[in-house]
Order: structure tokens, then C-alpha cells, then sequence
């Protein structure tokens, strides 16, 4: 899908939602109820959007067409009529949501995979990319952490968190975690002496 964000929240919400069909505007306030899992995917890889104005042809030229010349047409053809949606949402998010942030960076990947609290907002038009604003505190939470010659799986402390500020690809990890292992002193300090 082309959709970012997926998941799946269980909520009690409150909102409106006003304005004629060609002008919509829905505005909500969520509290997740347990179970709920939101990912918020973030990526360097570009991404395509499709585009009515595009046109698929085989590599064999005597099927390629190219539909009519732009000047034959109406421009009545090329003008979609205007409608205007917007979504307002201020989540109020607390340790009954799991969020959960893949963060794929060609020769690195990471994933947050927390809970804690936070009041986020998102907005969304038909005419721009969603915005996500607000501050995320984790309480409790895992970060994997996958490179070319490592992996390695942390608990993320409490406080942490995850600053939303507008574009998402933006958002800024204030993350500290541990990683516990156990290891034999004795391959540190050499053989103990009995003598």
C-alpha cells in the first residue's frame, strides 16, 4: 500500500466532523485501549507515487500508444474538480499503545518497539504530506539494531524518547539502551593463582 502508518488500534474517540462532501473536515481526539500497535516505517529509499498521467508500454514499440495529443483533448478532461479533506488527530498515547518504528537504512536496520506515553498530532490533506508533531516518552521498549557484521538486541530505559516534528522522516531518537551479556572475568584478568 502506499499508506506510511499501519496497525492496528483499539480506542475510545471523540471528534466532528464538518463541512459539505467537496469540503471535509474531520477532527478526533484518540486514547488507545489495550492491544493496540501503530508502525511508523521510516526510510532513505524513494519512494514513487502514482501519477494518472503515466503510461505503461510494452519494450515492443508496435504496442505502444500514446493515447491522444494533449492538444485534441477538452481541457475539461484535465481538470478533476477541486475537493478538500482534512484530518485532524491528537493521540493521546499511553503505554496500552505499542509503537513501533522500523528504520531501514540500506547497510543498516534498526526497530523501536515500545510503549510509553506521549500526546502526538497528526494532520493530513489531500494537498500535502501528513505531519506528525509531539513528543513520545518510553517507559519500556526493545531496539534491534542489524549492520553487516553485527546484531544485536537492546532494552531501551526509561525516558527515552522520539521527537515528532512534522515530516516524519524527520523525527529525532533520544534513545539509551543497555545491552546485557555475561562474560567470564577470568578472560580478563588470566588464571588465578593459588600459590
Amino acid at each position: 500500500t502506499n499508506n506510511p502508518y499501519y496497525g492496528t488500534i483499539y480506542a475510545t474517540i471523540s471528534g466532528s466532523v464538518s463541512g459539505e462532501l467537496d469540503n471535509l473536515a474531520v477532527a478526533a481526539r484518540v486514547r488507545p485501549n489495550k492491544g493496540s500497535t501503530i508502525a511508523v516505517p521510516l526510510s532513505d529509499k524513494r519512494q514513487v507515487r502514482y501519477h494518472e498521467f503515466i503510461t505503461f508500454v510494452s519494450e515492443d514499440e508496435s504496442d505502444v500508444y500514446l493515447g491522444p495529443s494533449v492538444a485534441d483533448m477538452p481541457i475539461q478532461q484535465f481538470v478533476k474538480p477541486k475537493s478538500i479533506f482534512s484530518l485532524n488527530v491528537d493521540l493521546e498515547a499511553t503505554p496500552d499503545l505499542r509503537l513501533v518504528v522500523p528504520v531501514d537504512l540500506n547497510q543498516m536496520y534498526a526497530r523501536v518497539d515500545a510503549t510509553g506515553n506521549g500526546d502526538i498530532k497528526l494532520k493530513m490533506s489531500e494537498t500535502g504530506s501528513p505531519l506528525v508533531t509531539g513528543d513520545y516518552v518510553i517507559s519500556d521498549g526493545t531496539l534491534s539494531l542489524k549492520l553487516p557484521l553485527f546484531e544485536r538486541n537492546f532494552t531501551i530505559e526509561s525516558g527515552s524518547s522520539i521527537d515528532f516534528p512534522g515530516d516524519i522522516s524527520n523525527a529525532t531518537f533520544d534513545i539509551s539502551a543497555l545491552y546485557l551479556q555475561r562474560v567470564n572475568l577470568s578472560s580478563l584478568t588470566g588464571p588465578l593463582s593459588t600459590e
